[in-house]
C-alpha cells in the first residue's frame, strides 16, 4: 500500500503554544507518529527492496511511480521534528505540575504523621499509614532527575542544528541517554520500589519513539553530509562502550564495595555483610552492623526473615548523592510459587517501608548467590523477608476473567457492569497444608466431619464502590484423599496370588466398570457437603445461602453478592455444627502463622562444659541432630517436646540450681555474660547459641557424683517486644508466664588434690586396727549362743545385720553367722577407728575379759610378726 503525503499537508506552525491542549497533543502526536511510522516503512521498502525492469537492478516494475520519492523533502521531515519538539516542552510541563503534586502531598503527609492526634510512632508500627509519605517523596526525587534530563535534552536540541536530517536527531537522542546515566549510579534504571512513577513510562515510550525515529530511513545526503553521520556514529559506539562501563560501576567515581561490619584492617576474616554501590567518598565511609537483635520486630505476620538484619549508616556531615544501591545476601530455604521475596526498611524516623528488588541474584567478588539489590533514598535498618505473593488487578466498567498467576486453578470472574468505574483489587493465597488438617483432626474429634480445605483468599475490594453484580470464584477443594476406588493403586483387600494369571478385561466390562465407577463416584459427591465461610465484622460466618457446585479436578464454584476479606471452602463428610466449623477455620488460621519448633540441647564429646542450645522446627528436627552429631554434638538431654512458636518469637532461657551458663559466641556485648540469654526463632534460619557451663558451687551436691541444674526457657510472643538500642526486649508491661520448657544439666565431678603443707606430719594408721578375718573365725568359735548375743548386744548391731546374716549363713552353724555379723559390724564402721580395743570392750561387758586379754594379745602379736 503506497502512501501519497504532499509538503502542503505538513505546513502547520511548529510553536508549543499549538500543544498546549493535552487532548490535542495527545492527538496530533499519534497522528504525528502514524505519519512517521508510514514514512519510515515506505522509504525503507524502497531503499532495501531490488525490483527489476529489463534485467536491471534499481529501476521500478513498469506501470508504478515512487509518488512518495517525489514529495518527500528534508524541510518536511525537520517540520515533523520540529512539531515533535513542541509536544516536548508540553510533557516536561506535565513532569513539573506532575512533581509539584507529589511535593504537596509529601508535605501534606509529613504534617498529618507530626501532628496526628499526639500519637507516637513506635518502630514498625502502623506501616501503611507511613509508606504514602516516604513513597511521595521518591517520586518527587524521580520526577525532579526526569524534569533535568528533559531540560538538558531541549538545551541540546537548541544547539544542534536542525538542517542534519533524521540522523542527527538520532544521535542527539544517544546524547540523552548517555547524559542521563551519568546523573544515576549504574543498576538504578528502574524506579524506587512502591513509586510508580509517570515520566518513566514517558520517558520509555519516548525510548521507543526515538529507535523508530532512528530507524525511519535515510534521505539522500551530500558527502559531507554523509561523512557527518559517520562521525556521529563513531561518537554513538564510544558513547555506548562509556555506557556498559558505567553499568560496571567504574565511572564518575562510584564503585562497589562489601562491607564487613569491622575497620579494614580487621575485616580479611569477617564474612561480608552486604555490597553497596556508591560514590567513592561515600562508600569508605560508609558502616554497615549487624543488628541481628532487631531481628523479631522485622517480621509481621505470614513473613519470614531469610537474611541477617543490617543498619547501614554515614556519619553526620557526610553527603551522599542518592539513590545507592545495596545488595544484601540472603537464603531461602522455601520457596514456592505463594511467596515472594521483598526487602523491609525501617528509616532513622521509625517508618517502615517495602522495597521489591531489582534482582535476587547477583554475582559479587567472583561469588554466584541470592543478593537482593535494591535502589535505596535514605539508610536505616535493612532485612529480606518472604512474604505471601500479593496479586493486584484492575477490574474495568466491562468486566474481568482473571486467573491467578500464583494459582492458576483459582479463577474470579467479575461480570460486565460489576462497578460504576474502574477499581483495583489484590488477591493473596495462603495454602494449607494437609498435614495441619490431620493434626488438628486428630486433636478434637468434633473436626473430624471435615474430609479437605480449599487455601485462604484473601480479598481486596474498595469499600466505598459495593458490587452491583455478583462475582464468580473457582478455588480447589479436593475432594476425600483417603478414598480409594477400585482400581487404584494401594487398593485394599485380600493379596493376589503370585501364580494367578492377569486376564484382560473385554471393552464391554471396562465400559460397564467405568459407568458404575462414575455412579459410586456421583453418590459419594453427594454424601459430601460443601461449605463456605467468610470472614466479616471481625468474625468468620457459614455463608448457607451461597449455592457451592462441584466441578472437575477437585475444583468448586459459587457466587458472591457482597465483599468478604477472607473466604475458605469445607469440604464435609457429614453435617456438623456451624460454631465448630467457624472454630476450626480460626484455629487453621492461627496454625499457618506457627510451627511447631523442638528446643535441643547438645554438649561437645570430649568438653561437656561446652554446649549449643537451639530452637528448631520439629519436621527438620532428624536432620538438623544428624548434623550436630557431625560436629561432634551429643547428648544428653533429649530434646523436648513440641512447643508451637510463631515467626519472631524470642525463647529467654535461664539456668537454676548448681549449674550456669555464659556466651562464647560472636556477640562481645553478651560474651561471658550470665544473664538470660534470648534465642529468637525464625522459620528460615537456624539460629545455634553457644554457651560455655559453669559449677556455681564446688562443693555442693555432695552426695551425687555429678553437679546438677537446669535450663529453663520461658516463650515471650513477638506481639510483646519492644525496640531498645540494637534489641528487642519484653515490654515492661508483659510479665513472663510458665516456662514451656526445662532440661536437666549435669557436669562430672573432678578429684580435688588437697594440698599440704610440708612441714605437716601425717600420722598413717597401722595394720593392727584391721581385725583380720582369721581373728574374728577364731573368737566366733570361742563364743556360746549366750555371750554371742550379749556381745551383739553391746556392739549395737542393728536387727537388719542379724537377719542377713542368718540368710547367708546355714541355720544350724552359730559360729558362721556371728562371723557375718562381725563384718558387717567391721565395715560400718570408719576406716580410721580403732577396732580390736572397741572389740575388747564389747567382750568384757558381754562377761568374756579373758578373750578380750587374748584377742588383744594375738592381734598386738600379729603387728609385730
Amino acid at each position: 500500500m503506497e502512501t501519497k503525503l504532499h509538503t502542503r499537508e505538513l505546513q502547520v506552525e511548529p510553536t508549543p503554544e499549538h500543544c498546549k491542549d493535552p487532548q490535542t497533543a495527545s492527538h496530533t502526536e499519534d497522528h504525528l507518529l502514524q505519519l512517521l511510522e508510514d514514512i519510515s516503512q515506505s522509504i525503507q521498502h524502497h531503499l532495501d527492496g531490488e525490483t527489476t525492469k529489463g534485467g536491471q537492478k534499481g529501476q521500478l516494475p513498469q506501470g508504478k511511480e515512487l509518488l512518495l520519492g517525489q514529495v518527500i523533502t528534508a524541510e518536511s521531515l525537520l517540520t515533523l521534528l520540529e512539531l515533535l519538539r513542541g509536544l516536548g516542552d508540553v510533557h516536561t510541563e506535565r513532569i513539573r505540575a506532575w512533581r509539584h503534586a507529589a511535593s504537596t502531598t509529601a508535605q501534606l503527609c509529613s504534617q498529618w504523621q507530626q501532628a496526628g492526634n499526639g500519637r507516637q510512632y513506635t518502630p514498625l508500627t502502623d506501616p501503611d499509614n507511613t509508606e504514602t509519605s516516604h513513597s511521595a517523596q521518591n517520586v518527587t526525587a524521580d520526577l525532579q532527575d526526569e524534569e533535568s534530563l528533559h531540560s538538558t535534552a531541549h538545551s541540546e536540541d537548541d544547539m544542534s542544528p536542525l538542517g542534519a536530517g533524521c540522523h542527527s536527531s538520532h544521535s542527539t537522542d544517544v546524547q540523552q541517554d548517555s547524559g542521563s546515566t551519568g546523573r544515576r549510579p549504574p543498576g538504578t534504571g528502574e524506579d524506587h520500589v512502591g513509586c510508580v512513577s509517570p515520566t518513566n513510562r514517558d520517558s520509555a515510550a519516548g525510548g521507543q519513539r526515538r529507535q523508530m525515529c532512528g530507524s525511519s530511513g535515510r534521505t539522500p545526503l551530500s558527502e559531507g553530509q554523509e561523512d557527518e553521520e559517520g562521525l556521529r556514529e563513531g561518537k554513538a559506539g564510544q558513547r555506548d562502550a562509556q555506557l556498559e562501563e558505567e553499568n560496571q560501576g567504574v565511572r564518575h567515581g562510584w564503585v562497589t564495595k562489601g562491607l564487613t561490619g569491622k575497620p579494614e584492617s580487621h575485616a580479611s576474616d569477617m564474612p561480608t555483610l552486604c555490597y553497596i554501590t556508591a560514590p567513592l567518598g561515600v562508600a569508605k565511609v560508609m558502616t554497615c552492623d549487624l543488628v541481628n537483635g532487631l531481628s523479631s520486630l522485622m517480621v509481621s505476620d505470614l513473613e519470614e526473615l531469610v537474611s541477617s538484619v543490617l543498619r547501614l549508616k554515614l556519619p553526620n556531615n557526610t553527603k551522599c548523592s542518592f539513590p545507592i544501591t545495596v545488595a544484601i545476601p540472603f537464603r531461602s530455604c522455601y520457596r514456592s510459587n505463594y511467596r515472594d521475596i521483598i526487602v523491609k526498611f525501617v528509616d532513622q524516623a521509625s517508618r517502615v517501608s517495602y522495597v521489591n528488588p531489582v534482582s535476587v541474584e547477583g554475582n559479587y567478588e567472583g561469588q554466584k548467590g541470592s543478593y537482593a539489590e535494591v535502589r535505596v533514598y535514605t539508610l536505616g535498618v535493612f532485612a529480606v523477608v518472604s512474604c505471601l505473593r500479593k496479586e493486584s488487578y484492575t477490574i474495568p466498567k466491562k468486566g474481568l476473567s482473571l486467573k491467578l498467576s500464583i494459582d492458576p486453578r483459582i479463577c474470579l470472574d467479575y461480570l460486565p457492569g460489576s462497578f460504576t468505574s474502574p477499581v483495583i483489587a489484590q488477591a493473596v493465597i495462603q495454602p494449607v497444608e494437609p498435614s495441619l488438617l490431620s493434626a488438628l483432626k486428630s486433636n478434637k474429634d468434633v473436626y473430624r466431619a471435615v474430609l479437605s480445605t480449599s487455601p485462604l483468599l484473601y480479598l481486596s475490594h474498595p469499600s466505598s464502590q459495593p458490587p452491583r453484580r455478583p462475582l464468580v470464584l473457582t478455588l480447589p477443594c479436593p475432594s476425600n484423599p483417603e478414598r480409594r476406588r477400585p482400581g487404584e493403586d494401594g487398593e485394599s483387600g485380600p493379596p493376589r496370588p503370585t501364580s494367578a494369571v492377569y486376564i484382560q478385561d473385554s471393552p464391554l466390562q471396562q465400559r460397564i466398570r467405568a459407568m458404575s465407577d462414575s455412579v459410586k463416584t456421583s453418590r459419594e459427591f453427594a454424601k459430601e457437603q460443601l461449605i463456605l465461610l467468610g470472614w466479616k465484622e471481625e468474625q468468620w460466618n457459614v455463608l448457607d445461602d451461597v449455592s457451592i457446585r462441584n466441578l472437575q479436578n477437585g475444583l468448586v464454584s459459587f457466587e458472591l453478592m457482597e465483599h468478604f476479606e477472607r473466604l475458605i471452602v469445607l469440604r464435609l463428610q457429614f453435617p456438623t455444627r456451624s460454631s465448630n466449623l467457624s472454630a476450626m477455620v480460626e484455629e487453621i488460621e492461627d496454625c499457618v502463622r506457627r510451627v511447631m519448633v523442638t528446643i535441643v540441647l547438645r554438649r561437645q564429646r570430649q568438653d561437656p562444659h561446652s554446649v549449643v542450645v537451639a530452637a528448631l522446627p520439629s519436621r527438620d528436627l532428624g536432620w538438623e541432630l544428624a548434623k550436630l552429631q557431625g560436629q561432634a554434638y551429643c547428648g544428653p538431654p533429649d530434646p523436648s517436646g513440641e512447643i508451637a512458636m510463631s515467626e519472631g518469637d524470642q525463647l529467654l532461657l535461664s539456668f537454676s540450681g548448681n549449674i550456669t551458663g555464659t556466651c562464647t559466641g560472636a556477640r562481645s556485648a553478651d560474651r561471658g555474660s550470665t544473664s538470660p540469654k534470648t534465642i529468637t526463632f525464625h522459620h528460615q534460619r537456624k539460629s545455634f547459641e553457644y554457651l560455655k557451663l559453669t559449677v556455681v558451687d564446688p562443693f555442693g551436691n555432695y552426695s551425687s557424683p555429678h553437679y546438677k541444674g537446669l535450663a529453663v526457657f520461658h516463650r515471650i510472643p513477638r506481639t510483646q517486644l519492644v525496640w531498645m538500642d540494637n534489641t528487642a526486649v519484653l515490654s515492661p508491661e508483659h510479665p513472663l508466664v510458665e516456662p514451656v520448657c526445662k532440661l536437666s544439666l549435669t557436669l562430672p565431678k573432678k578429684l580435688r588434690i588437697t594440698s599440704r603443707l610440708a612441714s605437716a606430719k601425717v600420722m598413717p594408721h597401722t595394720h593392727y586396727d584391721s581385725l583380720s578375718d582369721e581373728l574374728l573365725a577364731w573368737l566366733c568359735e570361742e563364743l556360746c549362743e549366750e555371750e554371742a548375743a550379749l556381745l551383739l548386744l553391746a556392739l549395737r548391731v542393728k536387727r537388719s545385720a542379724v537377719q542377713l546374716a542368718r540368710l547367708r549363713a546355714p541355720a544350724d552353724s552359730l559360729p558362721q553367722q556371728a562371723f557375718h555379723v562381725l563384718g558387717l559390724w567391721r565395715r560400718s564402721l570408719p576406716s580410721h577407728t580403732p577396732k580390736a580395743p572397741l572389740l575388747a570392750r564389747c567382750l568384757v561387758r558381754a562377761g568374756r575379759p579373758d578373750l578380750a586379754k587374748e584377742l588383744l594379745l594375738r592381734e598386738g602379736g600379729g603387728a609385730e610378726g
